[in-house]
């Protein structure tokens, strides 16, 4: 067992049977997630209060370096009033040291606002690429297998292979009303054997009296007809 955690904005790794290290000494990172084979942990800092950026290091300690800076973040904003785009999810390509992450948009007030893209860097090489161009991706999950990603939106799931192709829209369903300024992106969860998924998905208002019910769906990743396994009543997401 191996897990990288933060730890008063740094960097730590424990494995079964060992102390746990304090891989940096940084005293700002927000975030990390482990490669696979527990060799590399991708990290989140924070430059300052509008600004971050994605680094990576080995669990031995060595090869701290930079993968995406912030003047490379500031590239990917595509609203004129944003101030900056940051890291959003990130995860390890199963199997892989290719980092897949997403952005989101910072401005002067509230707000969550998504350009649904994917994006991977290279954590040996931080050689940088876009999977799924803004608008063609949303929230993504990989399968255990590595082949397939599943895309979440405030309104749809759909399957694509891992290198972008074959796209199969395995669900529709009405927006969730938040009574705020973001939308819900449903969580998924893959069978472990890639071939089917599962979702909960909330009522459309939440605050529906009498309450609407929660459906808990079976979803085909090869695009056959979905499923639904239950309906439930359940308290506001939020």
């Amino acid at each position: 067992l191996r897990i990288a955690f933060v730890k008063d904005g740094n960097v730590w790794f424990w494995e079964e049977g060992e102390a746990p290290m304090a891989l940096t000494s940084l005293g700002d990172v927000l975030d990390v997630v482990l490669s696979d084979d527990g060799l590399v942990v991708a990290f989140v800092r924070q430059v300052d209060p509008t600004h971050e950026e994605l680094h990576a290091v080995n669990t031995d300690g060595s090869g701290l370096r930079p993968l995406v800076i912030s003047a490379t973040f500031d590239t990917m904003i595509s609203h004129p009033d944003a101030l900056s785009a940051v890291p959003y999810r990130l995860d390890f390509v199963p199997g892989t040291h290719t980092l897949a992450f997403s952005t989101r948009l910072t401005f002067e007030g509230p707000g969550l606002v998504l350009p649904d893209e994917l994006r991977l860097v290279d954590a040996d090489g931080a050689a940088l690429s876009v999977l799924l161009s803004p608008g063609q991706a949303g929230d993504f999950y990989y399968s255990p297998d590595g082949t397939q990603i599943a895309l979440v939106t405030a309104d749809q799931v759909s399957v694509v292979n891992t290198d972008g192709t074959n796209r199969r829209d395995l669900l529709s369903f009405p927006v969730v009303i938040t009574y705020s300024e973001y939308n819900y992106y449903p969580p998924v969860l893959w069978s472990s054997g890639s071939d089917t998924l599962r979702a909960a998905i909330p009522p459309n208002d939440p605050m529906a009296n009498p309450p609407e019910l929660t459906t808990v769906w079976h979803l085909p990743a090869d695009g056959s007809p979905p499923n639904i396994l239950m309906n439930m009543a359940t308290a506001p997401f939020f």
